[in-house]
């Protein structure tokens, strides 16, 4: 949510960047990362040099793998937590994308 405001407050300033959406795209796996290069000094687990950046590049499927791998079965609703703030931007957008019509009606052709 701070990402999206920090977003926000960045399209203020110049009006024709979308800073809201870039920031909650990648804002969100980038803190994941974050998070799962901080946690993997206690659990001891990085499985390689440049696992941070295919967190990044492949959240949603690497999220699984470290919360699986670090926690085992007892992880599964902090990974599904961790999943869905992954998801979140691009859920919410398909959300948007499918309102749109309903809320705003069908663009003039």
């Amino acid at each position: 949510m701070f990402l999206y405001y920090v977003g926000v407050a960045l399209s203020l300033l110049e009006p024709k960047t979308n800073a809201a959406a870039v920031c909650a795209q990648f804002g969100v796996p980038l803190l994941v990362a974050w998070w799962a290069e901080r946690d993997s000094k206690r659990s001891r687990y990085w499985p390689a040099f440049h696992y941070g950046l295919f967190f990044v590049l492949l959240s949603p499927l690497l999220v699984l793998h470290y919360v699986f791998h670090t926690r085992g079965r007892r992880g599964i609703g902090l990974a599904l937590a961790l999943l869905a703030a992954v998801l979140a931007p691009f859920l919410g957008w398909c959300l948007g994308a499918l309102l749109w019509p309903v809320v705003w009606g069908a663009p003039a052709a």
